[in-house]
Formats: C-alpha cells, sequence, structure tokens
C-alpha cells in the first residue's frame, strides 16, 4: 500500500478515538451561565403560571360548549332522504310552531315550467316540467294545534 494512504487511516483512526473520548466527558455549566439562561427561561414564560392557562383554557371550553348548545335547534330533527333519482329534504318540529308564509321561488333552472299549484291554509305546493324531469317543491306548516 502507498505510506500516504496508510498515514491518512492513522489520522483517521486517532481522529475518531479523540472524538469518542471527547463525547464521554459531561460539560459543566458556569454558575453564571445556568443563572442567565433561568432569566431568559423565566421572561419567556412571562409572568402567568401554568395554572392561570389551564383555567383560561377551561373557561374558553365551557363558553364554547355553551354558545354550541344554544345554537343547536334540539327541538327539530332534520331528515334527508335519498332516493335513486332524487332526495328529500323535511324538517319535522313539535315546540314553537313558526308562522306559514307563501312559498317563493329564488331560482329555477332553465327549461322548467310551472305545470301545477297548489295553495291552501297549511300548504303551498308548486311543481314544474322540463320534457321527462320535474321538480316539485312543498312547502307545510310546523305544529297544527
Amino acid at each position: 500500500m502507498n505510506t500516504l494512504y496508510e498515514a491518512c487511516q492513522l489520522s483517521c483512526e486517532r481522529w475518531i478515538n479523540d472524538v469518542e473520548q471527547s463525547n464521554t466527558k459531561k460539560h459543566i455549566f458556569s454558575k453564571r451561565h445556568q443563572k442567565a439562561m433561568h432569566n431568559i427561561c423565566n421572561k419567556i414564560s412571562g409572568p402567568y403560571s401554568r395554572r392561570t392557562f389551564i383555567a383560561i383554557a377551561v373557561a374558553i371550553i365551557i363558553l364554547l360548549l355553551t354558545t354550541s348548545v344554544f345554537a343547536l335547534s334540539k327541538y327539530k330533527e332534520y331528515i334527508i332522504e335519498k332516493f335513486s333519482e332524487y332526495s328529500a329534504y323535511s324538517v319535522s318540529s313539535a315546540y314553537n310552531s313558526i308562522k306559514f308564509e307563501q312559498l317563493t321561488i329564488e331560482y329555477l333552472p332553465s327549461g322548467f315550467y310551472k305545470s301545477d299549484e297548489s295553495i291552501t291554509s297549511i300548504s303551498h305546493q308548486v311543481r314544474y316540467l322540463n320534457q321527462d324531469l320535474y321538480i316539485q317543491i312543498q312547502k307545510c306548516k310546523i305544529g297544527l294545534t
């Protein structure tokens, strides 16, 4: 072998041994350094304690739960029935009946025309046709008591 190659191998082995020995020694920081690091950590955490953060988190969770309970409509049941060609959406409620207002259609796809309309004191039903397709919209009064 080449003497330069052998010299490089010996140097590499010495370097690896030195690194292994230096890793086994634990570095000890000075008291001044430890105090400075402690002060920096205290400044980062701020004046609030862990209990304060926990109390704030619990208050936020309670507030979110109470507002979501009021937002939920617990007296109404939303029903979506899926059939092969269409879906039916209905809302059933037995509490706090609402005032019945006439049905207004905001949008109707092009090509559909009104074929049938039925208005009673408790419902309003409209049917639109377009060749073989149809749209039927019905609005009913809730709570007939």
